[in-house]
């Protein structure tokens, strides 16, 4: 089943009977839930309710708070989509509209982003961000991601080689730092990879294999850290120069 026919089915179904059905489904206590809690029960609904076929959908990554409501990745076969659930656990939103957008022109991200670089990773134009005069080298990942299980020992292998340069903040399967990834991964994608709040990325570089992506994330590295280490920034030094932003 294709990503947009599972959408279809799920916001046709939802949208005539969900409020009522979502109401005598979750009847329970009226304090909010936690953000894993809710969407546990929203999944549930999902597959009692609506995917009534061998396809099931499950939690995909990470749980966040955001404009007053739990959003999660629905996962149903090989296909991802962002949902909203109310902290409570009673309504669920297969599919919102983001009022900003329309404040906004469509060739530009929230970041002021218009450039690519190597790894496929975007350029905001956002100052470099530090802690303890380090940049900052943030990591956004879950371990029932798959994409993210490749990602993360070839980011961790990366900020060991510059220990000492940088902070590294390795979000893997907790809720630190989401303001960051709020603004750096809008749509709740992961993994994320924020590097000095100057390149981001959300998805992993699988398609470029484990020693090319080596070797974006180590050049983008030096390119904050003014080559330094040195004896990482000299082994790429191509890969560095070619950065133009």
């Amino acid at each position: 089943m294709q990503k947009e026919q599972i959408k279809t089915i799920i916001i046709g179904v939802l949208a005539i009977g969900v409020i009522v059905l979502a109401y005598c489904a979750f009847v329970g206590s009226p304090m909010s839930l936690s953000g894993q809690k809710a969407a546990e029960k929203a999944i549930a609904y999902v597959n009692a309710k609506v995917l009534t076929g061998s396809d099931k959908a499950s939690i995909d990554g990470k749980v966040v708070s955001e404009s007053g409501l739990y959003k999660f990745n629905v996962k149903v076969a090989a296909d991802s989509f962002p949902s909203y659930v109310s902290k409570d656990g009673k309504l669920l939103f297969p599919q919102v509209m983001q009022i900003e957008d329309i404040e906004s022109s469509p060739s530009t991200s929230t970041n002021g982003a218009n450039n690519t670089t190597i790894g496929n990773f975007l350029v905001s134009s956002d100052p470099i961000c530090y802690e303890n005069e380090r940049p900052i080298f943030y990591f956004f990942g879950s371990q029932s991601c798959p994409h993210c299980q490749w990602e993360h020992p070839i980011i961790q292998k990366v900020a060991k080689l510059f220990e000492g340069v940088i902070s590294f903040h390795e979000n893997f399967d907790n809720n630190n730092d989401q303001d960051i990834f709020s603004k750096y991964s809008a749509q709740g994608y992961i993994p994320t990879v924020v590097i000095g709040c100057k390149y981001y990325r959300n998805g992993a570089g699988e398609n470029d294999g484990e020693a090319t992506e080596t070797q974006n994330l180590t050049a983008l590295l030096c390119k904050i850290t003014n080559n330094q280490p040195e004896s990482v920034c000299s082994e790429v030094k191509n890969a560095v120069d070619s950065i133009k932003y």
